[in-house]
C-alpha cells in the first residue's frame, strides 16, 4: 500500500495540463518517432508509446518534446515513474509517466509555452 502512495505521489507534484493540441515526444534523441503526449506539467509528463524491447534497451533518458513545429523542447532529462497497458483504440500502446530532471531557464520557458498554448487544465479533487 506505501508503495503505492510514494508512486502517487511522485506522479502529483505540480499542476498537470491535458494536451489538447499537437504535443508529442521523442524519446530517444536519435530517432524520429513521435508519441502522443497526454498530460504535461513542469515536473512531468505522461504519454502512449509502443516502443519495443529492444528500443528500450538503447533509451538514453533524455526526450525531447515539439508541438506544431512551433516549440522544441530538447535534451529534457527524465525518470519512468510507470509503464503501464494504455486503454486505447490502437492495441500494444502503453502509457508512460515520467518526471523530468533538472530542467535549464530555456527549458522551462518554452515547456511553460507549450503549457499556455497547448494544454488545458486537469482537475483533480
Amino acid at each position: 500500500m506505501m508503495k503505492f502512495w510514494q508512486k502517487f505521489g511522485e506522479q502529483r507534484r505540480r499542476d498537470r495540463f491535458l494536451a489538447k493540441e499537437q504535443v508529442f515526444v521523442m524519446v530517444n534523441p536519435f530517432d524520429s518517432k513521435l508519441f502522443p503526449v497526454y498530460d504535461l506539467s513542469l515536473s512531468g509528463a505522461s504519454f502512449y508509446h509502443n516502443l519495443h524491447q529492444e528500443e528500450r534497451i538503447k533509451e538514453q533518458n533524455i526526450l525531447s518534446i515539439l508541438c506544431d513545429r512551433m516549440i522544441f523542447v530538447e535534451r529534457v532529462p527524465y525518470k519512468i515513474i510507470s509503464d503501464d497497458p494504455a486503454i486505447t483504440d490502437t492495441p500494444f500502446f502503453q502509457k508512460r509517466r515520467v518526471r523530468f530532471g533538472a530542467l535549464t531557464l530555456d527549458q522551462i520557458q518554452k515547456i511553460s509555452e507549450i503549457i499556455v498554448y497547448y494544454t488545458i487544465s486537469l482537475d483533480i479533487a
